[in-house]
């Protein structure tokens, strides 16, 4: 599958997962992980990375498994898809803690949290939320400037993931 044929699946395999869920302000939950999967394709991640942003709250917020997600678009974005998902009794700080040790899964992760708390959607998050997303913004980014490092004196790190 191409590129842009696994981006268009992955949104209509969202757009299905979540139909009929709204977020927070009452517009239709897709605009959420379709903006942030938007914001990495235009700074140029890998397909995997687009599609696994796409897909993020599949398997946390909907009936979906991550099973389906590995048949339908490989173990990789299934492998991103499932770092991206808060268990159930996971604490915040351990799921991020999680999220990092997986390739990949910080950038997409912090442009989740850019998305989720950006002014423009007229959300007021709780104190200890924003609390615990700039514990969690601080951490991604150190753990995106590590692997930028690594990526650019070892090229063969760089095609791992791909």
């Amino acid at each position: 599958m191409g590129s842009n044929q696994a981006i268009e699946a992955a949104v209509a395999y969202a757009s299905t997962a979540h139909a009929g869920q709204d977020d927070k302000v009452g517009q239709p939950y897709i605009y959420h992980p379709m903006r942030v999967g938007m914001n990495l394709a235009h700074q140029r991640f890998s397909t995997d990375q687009v599609v696994a942003a796409i897909l993020h709250d599949v398997v946390e917020d909907t009936p979906t498994t991550l099973a389906e997600v590995q048949a339908d678009f490989g173990p990789h974005v299934a492998l991103l898809v499932d770092a991206l998902s808060h268990r159930g009794g996971e604490s915040y700080k351990a799921y991020i803690r999680r999220l990092v040790r997986v390739p990949g899964a910080a950038s997409i992760k912090l442009e989740d949290l850019a998305d989720n708390f950006f002014p423009g959607r007229g959300y007021t998050a709780h104190p200890s939320t924003i609390s615990n997303a700039r514990w969690a913004k601080r951490l991604l980014e150190r753990t995106v400037g590590y692997s930028r490092l690594i990526m650019a004196h070892d090229p063969s790190w760089r095609t791992t993931w791909n």
